[in-house]
C-alpha cells in the first residue's frame, strides 16, 4: 500500500461516527412516530407545554407517590417525554399530595382534592364480567370490584365520565383488566 493509499485514524473515526450517526435515526424515528402522546400526568400538571419546560425530570415526585404509581417515562415514550413523571398505577390523589408538594420546579402544583382531575377510565365491555351475558362459574351476580373499590361513588359500571378522576384503582382491582386510563379530559393549569 502506498502513503497515499493508507487510511488514517481520524477517517476511520470519521466513517465509524458517521456509520453510529446513520443507525441511530430509524430507531429515533420509530420512537417517535410509534407514541401516541396520551400521557396521565400526576396531579397538579401544568399544561403539556408548560410541564415540559419545567420538569427537570428530578424524580421526586416518583419517590414519594405511596402507591409507586407515578413513574418515569422512558424511550419508549419518546426523547421529550424520557424521564418525566407518567402515572401509569393508582393515583391516591384524594388523600395524597406529596408528589405536587416536593415538585422544586412548580411543574406539579398544590390541588385541591376535591376537584382534582387526571384523566377518564374505559371499560372495554366486550371483556367485562358485568357487561356480559354469562356469570362465573358458581356465582350469581357479576363481577362489580370496580365499583366497590371506586372512591367516586356512583361512578363505575358505565363510566359516568363527568365524575371520574382517573385515579386507575378500578383498573388494578378488575380481575379481566378491562380497564384503560386515559388523560381524556384531565385537568390541567
Amino acid at each position: 500500500m502506498s502513503e497515499e493509499e493508507k487510511i488514517t485514524r481520524r477517517q476511520v473515526l470519521k466513517i465509524l461516527g458517521g456509520m453510529a450517526v446513520l443507525s441511530a435515526v430509524p430507531v429515533a424515528l420509530s420512537w417517535s412516530s410509534t407514541f401516541t402522546g396520551k400521557v396521565v400526568r400526576p396531579p397538579g400538571a401544568l399544561r403539556e407545554d408548560l410541564f415540559l419546560q419545567r420538569c427537570t425530570r428530578c424524580g421526586k415526585c416518583a419517590t414519594v407517590c405511596p402507591t409507586g404509581g407515578i413513574v418515569l417515562a422512558g424511550l419508549s415514550s419518546g426523547w421529550r417525554l424520557e424521564g418525566t413523571p407518567v402515572v401509569v398505577g393508582m393515583c391516591q390523589m384524594l388523600k395524597c399530595s406529596r408528589c405536587s408538594e416536593v415538585c422544586p420546579t412548580g411543574a406539579l402544583i398544590p390541588f385541591d382534592r376535591n376537584s382534582v382531575d387526571i384523566g377518564s377510565a374505559d371499560i372495554d365491555r366486550s371483556k367485562c364480567v358485568a357487561w356480559s351475558d354469562s356469570k362465573p362459574e358458581g356465582k350469581t351476580r357479576a363481577c362489580l370490584l370496580c365499583q366497590e373499590v371506586c372512591p367516586v361513588p356512583g361512578t363505575v359500571n358505565y363510566i359516568d365520565t363527568e365524575k371520574c378522576i382517573g385515579c386507575g384503582i378500578c383498573k388494578y382491582a378488575c380481575p379481566v383488566m378491562c380497564i384503560t386510563v386515559t388523560p381524556d379530559k384531565a385537568q390541567r393549569w
